[in-house]
């Protein structure tokens, strides 16, 4: 009777520790590295700043003032009139519509130079506008020896 009543005190006691744990199993943990390796890929993406769009972004914008431009200067010529500069200003101008803080272009109006400064994360490169008083068709341009200035003009280095 007292062999059996021993087992039993021991069976309760067994049970009891094995049902107050003090830690994790291998699974809750497998489980938390998963769950929290689901939302780091998640939030990285929308957290990092992507170059190559900011790059692709101020290139399509350079591109679509400057044939807008050509536009103006090409209908002048047709029309036999004098392309306005305030328009050619504020089409420079419109550059700057789709800035945000680390991908920006910025027009930079000097007595002696007209330059767009374009701004992708942190590097600069200056574009360059000639003729500075706009009388003919404006060609904007950058030194291709800038890396930032190969990569929005899409212009690659070749071997």
């Amino acid at each position: 009777m007292e062999v059996k009543l021993l087992i039993s005190r021991l069976i309760i006691l067994a049970l009891k520790f094995k049902t107050k744990r003090e830690a994790f199993t291998l699974i809750e943990i497998v489980f938390c590295v998963v769950l929290f390796g689901v939302v780091l890929m998640l939030a990285i993406p929308r957290l990092s700043f992507n170059s190559r769009v900011c790059e692709l972004d101020l290139g399509t914008r350079l591109a679509t003032t400057q044939n807008k431009i050509s536009i103006l200067f090409m209908q002048a010529q047709l029309g036999d009139y004098n392309v306005d500069n305030e328009q050619i200003f504020r089409l420079l101008r419109s550059l700057s519509d789709g800035n945000t803080s680390q991908c920006s272009f910025l027009l930079v109006s000097k007595k002696t130079s007209l330059m767009l400064k374009a701004t992708s994360k942190n590097q600069n490169t200056y574009f360059r506008i000639k003729p500075i008083d706009l009388s003919s068709n404006p060609r904007i341009y950058c030194p291709t020896r800038d890396t930032l200035c190969r990569k929005i003009t899409h212009r690659i280095k070749q071997k």
